[in-house]
């Protein structure tokens, strides 16, 4: 037949099969198929090449980005809308991201997607704008400005540069767009910056799309986010995480939710050797929503870890997701194990997963969501309430109340959470992901409310259903009384003893916190004031369980949070302790470590009977 058939990654050349079928489906002899078939393909290649825009191939993994991005709702016309609300169900996003960090395996594609995406914004939008970002203007012609060139219209790209009243399109591989910047025929226009700029420069501007690459810096990322508000638009931030766990990634990360993750076969954990074959096969990501397999079976008897896929960040406009280098067959994956290959394992997960390596680690590495975390629907509702409180200057409480079974410990309600606080609203977190504290830095949560200690013991009676709190009669607020009924009775509340014992001149005498609420008619017992190790310890133990082992009866943790205490949860990710006593998500960790140091049990009835006395 004496065709030479062009090399692809994904078009095969045509089997016997297709030939027959294409044969029969045409009327045509095998020989006129295979030249249809043949010629076909290779103007497929040939449109790719040419115009990558409109005919390049993409990954499944790029479908999911569009999905999180809400390309199905912004009308950009190239995403099905039941697609993107099928898949951001599946991951759990009730709604689109605004800034989206692709962390990315080595020729992942990453950049290509960011690029591509940039295009196809500026070209299906008049008047659009897009804004890109590297480390230098070298860097930025290198890496960003070439794939946007290679992303430009076909009609665009062909011929002189365009100079017109309204585009402006000049570009040369060495120096790149003439001026950083080209404005294309809809007045759609993109600028090419650098972090090395004068950061004023950004403020005041709007745009619809942001690309800033690799070391992105943390505090730029907040202002950007401020820019794309106006219009709709989104942020994609690609990263290679050779420079580890950056000020940034912790921004997108810290108190991260995974939510879909794969078996990286390239990280065996019994001892055997990668499973390089299975690795290499491109996970189809469109099968996470039609409960397909998207990646090859494990071998019977073989055990690999799992590593992220794609991440909800703990800022719900903020999402993260990992490109392997499987995911990109034109980048020749089979080279970049090579270059691994025999690497340790985290070395593996970074340059082939994009997996940063955390190095300042928590103090609870233990503790994971899908192990630790119960929605409240299955928590016992057998057993004994505690109540724990820890009041502070300049801040509001914070406050968690746990259940004690015979042998379990339920943390079942934190305050503020993520609810409505009458005359409040939802307040917000305690903490936030921050690119330069470890431990995060204060969230609105912690602003003062302006409460009282009656307006404290309000919110008490509120939640847990005192009788008084809903009796119109009893207006003052120091007279209401649990003993009266509440739904839920509490057996015993504890305050932190360092500020419930401080004592402070009132009337000419000192009083105490815990007294002042004693006269308000709500007792406390102090919690201990042991040191810090020994309560991070005791919480350890309590979390402990066999992580190579199936969660069971046998092998199970004895701590366990309701799935709606998000500040606990995220402190239990993110506390260091580098932070000191300032530490933004230290609170919840120290009401943790009364819960477990104050000896708190589960009191049945019989426990409360009185025995009799001996005689003489």
């Amino acid at each position: 037949m004496g065709f030479k058939a062009t090399e692809h990654p994904i078009l095969k050349t045509p089997t016997m099969e297709q030939i027959q079928a294409c044969a029969r489906d045409r009327g045509i002899n095998a020989a006129d198929a295979y030249v249809y078939l043949h010629k076909r393909r290779e103007a497929i290649i040939r449109q790719e090449i040419e115009d990558p825009l409109r005919y390049g191939w993409e990954s499944s993994i790029w479908k999911v980005c569009d999905a999180l991005l809400g390309f199905d709702q912004k009308k950009y016309g190239w995403l099905d809308p039941e697609y993107g609300e099928a898949m951001r169900a599946h991951l759990k996003f009730e709604r689109p991201v605004e800034a989206l960090l692709i962390a990315g395996g080595n020729r992942g594609s990453k950049s290509e997607y960011a690029g591509k995406r940039a295009q196809k914004i500026l070209n299906a939008k008049d008047n659009a704008s897009a804004w890109t970002f590297h480390s230098s203007n070298q860097n930025s012609i290198e890496q960003q400005q070439r794939i946007l060139w290679r992303y430009m219209p076909l009609e665009l790209r062909k011929g002189k540069a365009i100079r017109s009243q309204i585009a402006y399109i000049s570009y040369t591989q060495k120096y790149g767009f003439s001026d950083n910047k080209f404005v294309l025929p809809n007045s759609s226009e993109a600028t090419m910056r650098t972090y090395e700029q004068d950061p004023d420069k950004v403020e005041g501007g709007e745009v619809d799309y942001v690309w800033p690459d690799e070391l992105v810096p943390p505090n730029l990322i907040e202002t950007l986010m401020y820019r794309i508000a106006t219009r709709d638009g989104v942020m994609v931030v690609t990263f290679t995480p050779i420079k580890g766990y950056t000020p940034t990634v912790k921004i997108f990360q810290d108190g991260a939710e995974t939510v879909q993750e794969s078996v990286a076969f390239l990280c065996p954990k019994d001892g055997g050797d990668p499973d390089v074959e299975r690795a290499l096969a491109m996970e189809d990501c469109n099968k996470w929503i039609t409960d397909g397999k998207s990646q090859p079976d494990v071998p019977e008897g073989r055990k690999f870890e799992m590593t992220p896929r794609v991440m909800k960040s703990f800022r719900e406009n903020m999402a993260v997701v990992f490109f392997h280098s499987s995911d990109n067959p034109y980048g020749n994956p089979a080279s970049v194990w090579r270059k691994v290959k025999g690497q340790p394992v985290a070395k593996v997960r970074e340059r082939w997963y994009g997996v940063a390596n955390k190095l300042a680690g928590t103090r609870f590495p233990k503790f994971k969501r899908e192990v630790h975390v119960l929605p409240y629907k299955v928590i016992p509702k057998e057993g004994t309430n505690y109540f724990f409180g820890d009041p502070a200057n300049g801040r509001n409480f914070f406050k968690l109340w746990v259940r004690r079974t015979f042998d379990k410990y339920y943390v079942y309600r934190e305050w503020p959470g993520n609810y409505e606080i009458p005359g409040i609203g939802v307040p917000g977190p305690w903490a936030l992901p921050d690119g330069k504290k470890h431990d995060g830095k204060r969230g609105p949560a912690q602003d003062p409310f302006g409460f009282g200690l009656k307006a404290y013991k309000s919110e008490i009676a509120r939640l847990e259903q005192w009788t008084d709190y809903n009796n119109p009669q009893k207006k003052d607020i120091a007279d209401w009384d649990e003993e009266d009924g509440a739904e839920e009775k509490i057996y015993m509340r504890y305050l932190d003893s360092r500020a419930a014992s401080a004592p402070k001149v009132e009337k000419d005498r000192p009083v105490t916190l815990q007294e002042e609420f004693e006269d308000i008619g709500l007792t406390f017992e102090l919690a201990p004031g042991d040191e810090i190790r020994e309560g991070v310890t005791l919480i350890n133990d309590l979390l402990d369980y066999d992580p190579e082992q199936d969660v069971s009866f046998l092998n199970s943790p004895q701590l366990y949070i309701c799935e709606d205490c998000i500040n606990l949860i995220f402190s239990l990710q993110n506390w260091t302790g580098l932070d000191g006593n300032s530490g933004a998500c230290k609170d919840p960790i120290d009401l943790l470590r009364y819960i477990v140091l104050s000896g708190i049990e589960h009191i049945t009835d019989e426990d409360m009977q009185t025995s009799g006395g001996g005689h003489y």
